[in-house]
């Protein structure tokens, strides 16, 4: 691909991911559906390139406003990012730069801001600038980020950080509804493609490279899907059983569904709620690709209480998955992390807290609440636990060392030390997106 439509093309993909909520990965697939002529080698280099910008946000507008060409509150086109990652990262001259611009199937003529900036980047050493910049700009956080997990996760906070800058793996999980793990683990081998165990979950398969995995015929056949470890393990922490009723509470696209549904055999009940219906189709599509028949996806009614009256202690186990800043992902996700303010915490918090009092109305006595998030902040897990305790007195926690030793599961172990309440998973120990999981049991008396 010629460099100007493929910077063109950055450009249309980045002002898209900056200007929407859609995640970045599904902006791509979509951009790359649509411009189904492009070779492999060119998404691939296209998808890095863009993700490369992302992961460098924060010094990227560092520099821009370091240069005073444009005011500080204003939002910069996004071709801006490019342009400053071109000069500070990838050290390409001014006038290869410039010359992209104005030309058949490239972007359109720089602007004189525009024109300034790049002259200014040409003259100075920014990368050697940043160096001595603000920490929370090197390691790509918003600076409320950095205050908060700096008081959270004092002793690993450089470690946190740098993780969320590392490429995540591709995990997938094996469908045991149709599929053996290492039947799945032996044809992909044979197909060159570099596969490894996962280290905690038994059903978890772990690709280093970047492959397009929704190809192959163990995906399409519905033998594999694609989802992190760490998901895998909040799953595994429900242990569900063949014949219970289960309520997937944010089932979402039915990642933890689909999960439940093998463990459950097919047999039993899962009510897989959410209150966005895109992503219950999408889950339905999952669930029949899968052979998933024990699973019903379910729009939340308009009038919920009327719902939850007629499903008073009606479940065996509820799972929250609960909807968060998304913290643990950020690797993943690295537009994700500009996306949440910190005034949103408190507002997501009370929507976690609401969840678990719904919840505990829908569990039968003696049943189970398991509740997690994929973020790293307190505010978000422990804190919602612990005010819900508070609340609710028909419930007690139950200690996550003490519930993976009654349940023999013995791969799990190594997360938790003993007498641990909760069950933390972090990207730079566990190698997997960052969890928050908690059991909580309702009293028989």
């Amino acid at each position: 691909m010629r460099e100007a439509p493929f910077i063109h093309s950055v450009i249309v993909l980045l002002e898209e991911i900056y200007s929407t909520r859609k995640a970045a990965d599904r902006i791509c697939t979509s951009f790359f559906r649509a411009n189904h002529f492009m070779g492999s080698h060119d998404r691939r280099h296209m998808s890095d390139f863009v993700y490369d910008v992302l992961r460098h946000h924060a010094r990227l507008h560092w520099v821009i406003n370091q240069t005073n060409v444009f005011p500080k509150n204003q939002l910069e086109r996004i071709r801006l990012l490019v342009l400053t990652y071109l000069s500070v990262i990838k050290n390409q001259s001014f006038e290869r730069i410039k010359n992209h611009f104005g030309q058949q199937f490239g972007p359109e003529m720089l602007s004189a801001p525009e024109i300034k900036l790049l002259e200014i980047l040409a003259r100075h050493k920014w990368a050697e600038k940043l160096m001595n910049g603000p920490e929370y700009v090197r390691f790509e956080v918003p600076e409320w980020v950095y205050q908060l997990l700096s008081l959270e996760y004092p002793h690993v906070l450089k470690e946190l950080l740098s993780s969320f800058s590392e490429q995540a793996f591709l995990d997938l999980r094996v469908n045991t509804l149709k599929a053996q793990k290492e039947d799945i683990y032996r044809r992909l081998a044979e197909q060159k493609i570099p596969v490894n165990l996962t280290p905690y979950s038994p059903w978890g398969l772990r690709i280093k490279n970047k492959i397009s995995i929704t190809a192959s015929t163990e995906f399409q056949k519905g033998e594999v899907e694609i989802q992190d470890e760490g998901s895998q393990i909040i799953a595994l922490l429900t242990q569900v059983k063949p014949g219970m009723r289960v309520l997937d509470f944010c089932a979402g696209a039915g990642g933890k569904t689909l999960a439940l549904a093998g463990m459950m055999q097919n047999k039993g009940f899962i009510l897989a709620l959410d209150i966005h219906e895109d992503r219950l189709e999408r889950a339905r599509k999952r669930l029949a690709r899968a052979g998933v028949h024990n699973a019903k996806c379910q729009l939340l009614p308009e009038d919920a209480n009327q719902w939850m009256k007629r499903h008073i202690e009606n479940f065996d186990l509820v799972l929250i998955d609960a909807p968060c800043s998304g913290s643990g992902t950020w690797r993943r996700n690295p537009e994700a992390r500009w996306r949440v303010e910190e005034s949103q915490l408190k507002d997501l918090s009370a929507i976690q807290e609401k969840l678990l009092m719904d919840a505990a109305q829908l569990v039968k006595k003696g049943g189970q609440i398991v509740y997690s998030t994929c973020s790293l902040f307190s505010l978000e897990n422990e804190a919602v636990v612990n005010k819900f305790l508070q609340k609710s007195q028909s419930f007690k926690l139950y200690k996550i060392a003490d519930w993976l030793h009654y349940h023999q599961l013995i791969s799990l172990m190594p997360l938790t030390q003993k007498n641990e309440d909760y069950l933390k998973l972090l990207p730079f120990t566990h190698h997997t997106d960052g969890f928050f999981g908690a059991i909580l049991e309702k009293k028989t008396e």
